[in-house]
């Protein structure tokens, strides 16, 4: 793969330096607010703060117009955006200056979607006016993360809600507000974070009682809120929107404090998961010196320490290599270079802090090289290379949800012999080593292989029960080897079955709310759910999470004891992934493989999987392409919207393709002729433009579209399957939600075909802004394109809502009334209202697990008049009361 060239060194700026941040702060100060310095959300103002939004504020800056603040267009794009998000709402903001409006994540937009938030929790839960809502709220270590979240818990407050906080802004996983919303079941819970992206991306996940991400159906009644929020400007003149005093009562860092920052939960929580006596007593076993934990200057140090120390595991963890510990925003310049990882071409890039990012780096007189960028980087070049062989690393992000492992290995033939076999990418360090990433698609499977044996050896022992069937849920862009993984394990007997869903964590929560809907509703009888494609999969009726994981980073395994939230309700699996308990397993696993031969050997350890299983599919490459990168977007909105008209127009052919074939519209050769059409027309484009060498184009024309055989609608994406050569592959196409980004994931067993065909997929931007004759003269396939290919899209994005909300891949537009009506009773109730007693509850179980006593001051008045709560819970329309499940009349009246 990457074996074929040396050391590549990316241009950057002094590693110990905040290089980057100095240069963002020179570009920003450059190209100021027109309107200057202006406070608009004047948290530092003593008590109550009254922010009155008016209809000039609304609209641009100009001569006629002073007070001009452009939030109707970053509210334009918050609507926009918002239901394409699966991994929180996320986008640019200034890292000068919260209040500059014409970023999309700006203090206004973020008052005004807490005001929403806020809104839409009384509409859902309707207790009724000074009903204590209990909201919990935490974040990473991004540039105006504090601000945001005072924002929102000080708007929120002023409604009368309670909101949990950590002391002091300590930073916090995203697992862990997640953990903590879902077993104290509060209505609603945050955590500010962007993941792994961009230094100047922002972002904010938003979960329900559950603990898990928001579906798209909530997230569209949020718009239609702040919509009305913003026609209550228009028709009024202004909106008064009111932020409790800093010191008020409401916002409490005391459910906090008394759990241990919430460890104490998260450590019931897994003591009744992963973290048995089998696992602690391997664990204590590690032999931790050649083990480093990344933690990418997010969250993770202050997280990680916290929980093993509540496991009793200091004195491993203690020894263990700790990098990039500092919590900060600019990620210690990781993922910051000085030229495009790809082309060398001199330009500030931020890649963010995904180590698992693959680009082809074009090398001129010699064939590309596939390397993995961000860890040519900061200090990784020589941190790295300074490590011993055989030395692990085990790398998570900022909100400490996401995990990938890399290995030192010895630089020799044999080594890249076997890493190419298996799929293995990996960087040239120096001529004597070399860094083995074992991505996610890799690494997992060695962790869920080690959980099925110690479940396997659970249900031998009796503390299972036989007829107990083990799920692997996870989404179609992770490998395929485990659905083969899954039939060698089905063929020796074992109850094991795979669903696989769409692309992002909370499609695998969506799986577990509706299993755990038909073993309440059909108690003892078999659960049939449908995966992404829509078949149906039986997984019992005693179902246990062995492992649910995306390719992305994420994993979590399911409850194997007794576990129940303070409500009584139990669960399958907590709602989102976590990087400390993938940490856990992997030190768990780190340690079985260096009992079993000394030391422990990733590559070896996947290549006797493989071998075992059969595994026909080792090879899987990514390619990603980035149309335009955050700070791009941010300072040329029109190139923005070329980009995600690009990804629009490709995405809805695919669409568009996939649909008509699974309605029998278009033939398979006539798809291969079509593909074959586009790809020839985007090489002629790209040497016509010079956008690419004439070498590089030429892959266009390679792929092997005749040995197409079937092309499939996943969901969020379009997978097509090909044969030849007595081998099999396979592409998935999906674009990113919120970002202008192509993405193509192939699958298979020869590297260079997969090469071709996965960068085509991937590439295909159609730079001559035209479908090939072949497409448009198709009347079904432009029937479903339309003009630009919003309309496929569209279209899929109501398939994607419909297997969310009722477990079928269906259009509800395309049924009719009497077939929509059948679907109703498969509707998954996610409808929760709190007790009345909710926060007497929640203060005895604390009492009750010794932590102390738990009481919050409710005497001062909520800062925002309940007459105006009313006014604008009565200005929102009734179809968005309808879309939440609740009658209007009967909202208002409980708020008088």
């Amino acid at each position: 793969m990457n074996s074929r060239g040396d050391a590549i060194t990316l241009k950057r700026g002094p590693c110990h330096e905040p290089w980057w941040e100095h240069e963002m702060r020179g570009l920003l100060a450059g190209n100021a607010p027109p309107w200057g310095a202006d406070e608009i959300v004047p948290l530092g103002q003593p008590g109550v703060v009254r922010l009155r939004l008016t209809k000039a504020m609304l609209d641009d800056f100009g001569e006629e117009n002073p007070d001009g603040r452009s939030v109707r267009r970053s509210c334009e794009k918050f609507a926009e955006l918002a239901p394409l998000a699966i991994a929180g709402l996320r986008h640019a903001v200034s890292i000068l200056d919260v209040h500059d409006t014409r970023f999309v994540k700006n203090s206004v937009e973020r008052a005004l979607t807490s005001l929403a938030l806020g809104l839409m929790v009384k509409i859902t839960c309707n207790k009724g006016a000074g009903f204590p809502y209990q909201t919990t709220y935490g974040h990473e270590v991004r540039y105006h993360s504090a601000v945001f979240q005072e924002i929102t818990t000080r708007t929120l407050a002023g409604l009368g809600f309670v909101c949990h906080i950590m002391p002091d802004h300590i930073p916090t996983a995203i697992w862990n507000t997640s953990t903590m919303g879902k077993f104290f079941c509060f209505p609603l819970s945050f955590c500010g974070t962007a993941s792994h992206s961009e230094s100047m991306v922002d972002g904010l996940k938003m979960m329900d009682s559950e603990g898990s991400q928001f579906l798209v159906e909530r997230v569209e009644a949020l718009v239609e809120i702040q919509r009305t929020l913003i026609r209550k400007v228009d028709q009024d003149g202004y909106l008064d929107l009111y932020l409790s005093a800093r010191t008020d009562p409401r916002i409490s860092d005391l459910l906090y404090r008394l759990t241990h920052h919430g460890m104490s939960v998260y450590e019931a929580y897994q003591r009744s998961t992963a973290a048995d006596e089998t696992l602690l007593e391997r664990v204590r076993g590690l032999q931790p010196s050649v083990v480093h934990i990344d933690c990418c200057h997010g969250t993770g140090r202050q997280t990680l320490k916290e929980f093993f120390a509540k496991m009793g595991l200091s004195q491993v963890t203690e020894r263990i290599g700790w990098m990039h510990v500092e919590e900060r925003a600019d990620f210690g310049n990781i993922g910051k270079a000085l030229e495009d990882p790809a082309t060398g071409q001199e330009k500030l890039v931020d890649m963010g802090a995904d180590v698992t990012q693959v680009v082809e780096r074009q090398c001129p007189g010699r064939p590309p090289v596939m390397y993995f960028p961000v860890l040519r980087t900061a200090d990784y070049p020589g941190a790295l290379a300074a490590m011993p062989v055989g030395h692990i690393v085990l790398h998570t992000d900022m909100d400490n949800d996401r995990l990938a492992a890399s290995q030192i290995l010895a630089n020799d033939p044999e080594t890249r012999r076997q890493l190419d076999g298996l799929g293995v990418l990996y960087n040239v360090l120096s001529a004597e080593k070399l860094q083995a990433v074992f991505v996610p698609n890799k690494f997992f499977h060695l962790l869920h292989e080690m959980n099925f044996e110690r479940l396997t050896a659970l249900k031998e022992k009796g503390a299972l029960a036989r007829d107990t069937t083990f799920v692997v849920l996870k989404t179609l862009a992770s490998t395929p080897a485990v659905d083969t993984w899954v039939a060698k394990r089905q063929a020796e007997g074992h109850r094991i079955v795979v669903i696989n869903t769409a692309v992002g964590f909370a499609k695998l929560a969506n799986v577990m709310y509706r299993i755990e809907a038909e073993m309440r509703r059909n108690p003892g009888e078999d659960v049939l759910v449908n995966d992404a494609t829509g078949t149906a999969i039986n997984v019992g009726a005693r179902p246990l999470i062995l492992a649910a994981w995306e390719e992305s980073g994420g994993i979590i395994v399911g409850i194997t004891r007794p576990f129940k939230d303070v409500l009584g309700n139990t669960f399958l699996a907590q709602r989102e992934k976590s990087a400390t308990e993938s940490i856990f397993l992997s030190l768990a696993l780190i340690a079985k493989l260096q009992r079993a031969g000394g030391q422990a050997d990733l590559a070896e350890s996947l290549s006797e999987l493989y071998t075992r299983d059969g595994v026909d599919t080792p090879i899987d490459i990514r390619f990603e392409n980035v149309l335009i990168r955050a700070r791009e977007a941010s300072q040329d909105p029109e190139a923005e919207a070329v980009a995600n008209r690009s990804k629009v127009r490709v995405f809805g052919a695919y669409l568009s393709l996939a649909l008509a074939s699974a309605r029998g519209e278009v033939t398979l050769a006539e798809t291969r002729a079509i593909l074959g059409d586009m790809f020839g027309q985007e090489a002629d484009a790209h040497v016509s433009a010079g956008v690419r060498g004439s070498a590089l184009a030429q892959r266009f024309r390679e792929v092997a579209v005749e040995a197409l055989q079937a092309i499939q609608f996943t969901g969020d994406g379009v997978r097509f399957l090909f044969r030849g050569d007595g081998r099999e592959w396979s592409v998935l196409f999906r674009p990113s939600g919120t970002d202008a980004k192509l993405k193509a994931y192939g699958f298979g067993q020869d590297t260079d075909r997969l090469t071709v065909d996965t960068w085509a997929f991937a590439f295909n931007v159609n730079l001559a802004q035209e479908l090939p004759g072949s497409f448009t003269t198709r009347a079904c396939l432009i029937d479903l394109w339309g003009n630009d290919g919003s309309k496929a899209v569209e279209k899929q994005r109501r398939m994607q809502t419909a297997w969310e909300e009722y477990g079928v891949l269906v259009d509800p537009q395309e049924l009719t009334a009497q077939e929509r009506e059948r679907l109703e009773p498969r509707r998954l109730d996610r409808s929760f209202a709190p007790p009345d007693d909710h926060l007497e509850i929640v203060g005895q179980w604390v009492r009750d697990a010794g932590l102390g006593e738990f009481v919050i001051d409710l005497d001062e008045p909520q800062a925002m008049p309940q007459e105006q709560v009313r006014a604008l819970l009565e200005a929102i329309p009734e179809e968005v009361y309808q879309k939440l499940g609740r009658a209007k009349d009967e909202v208002l009246a409980k708020e008088r």
